[in-house]
């Protein structure tokens, strides 16, 4: 398990180091969301905050990269329940004129999470999907809101439709 995170950020940083990005291209942000992560049909509601970091218009315009984790706490008939995220995302950012300020933007990319309530534990590595938009504030910070479906592969299949709002500040 240790072997595999580490191999998954060494690939993350490498990736991050052939991209060659601009030098003001570097994001940082936060969301808080409401999450309901479910397995063998059980559906837990969880609010998380989820970090993350990125570069943006790498390889070409309007494409970013963007690492995250998050942690979720909530509960379901009296049991508490918690779920841990890490993720690795490519964006695509859609320009929709230079008069409309809203970016609108989608991707998706690997994921390893877990969800634990009860003493029992489900997840493992699967694939996310996200769509959202972006309203800047000011020159450097942004409001962003996303909307994700995450779906990971175990023993037993799990999946996470999520709700997020937050910010961003680009370097």
């Amino acid at each position: 398990m240790k072997k595999l995170i580490g191999l998954t950020l060494v690939l993350f940083s490498l990736g991050f180091g052939f991209a060659q990005p601009n030098a003001s291209s570097y994001y940082a942000g936060g969301l808080l969301g409401i999450g309901f992560p479910g397995a063998a049909g059980l559906s837990v509601t969880t609010f998380g905050l989820t970090g993350y970091f990125g570069a943006s218009d790498l390889l070409t315009d309007n494409l970013d990269v963007r690492g995250g984790l998050s942690f979720g706490f909530g509960s379901v008939a009296g049991v508490s329940a918690s779920f841990f995220r890490l993720a690795a995302d490519a964006i695509y950012n859609i320009e929709l004129g230079p008069d409309v300020p809203i970016t609108p933007h989608a991707g998706g990319g690997l994921r390893f999470g877990r969800l634990a309530g009860g003493g029992e534990g489900a997840g493992g590595f699967g694939v996310g999907f996200l769509a959202g938009a972006r309203y800047p504030f000011s020159a450097q910070l942004s409001g962003v809101a996303e909307l994700s479906f995450d779906v990971y592969f175990g023993q037993i299949t799990v999946t996470h439709p999520a709700l997020a709002v937050g910010i961003r500040y680009s370097f």
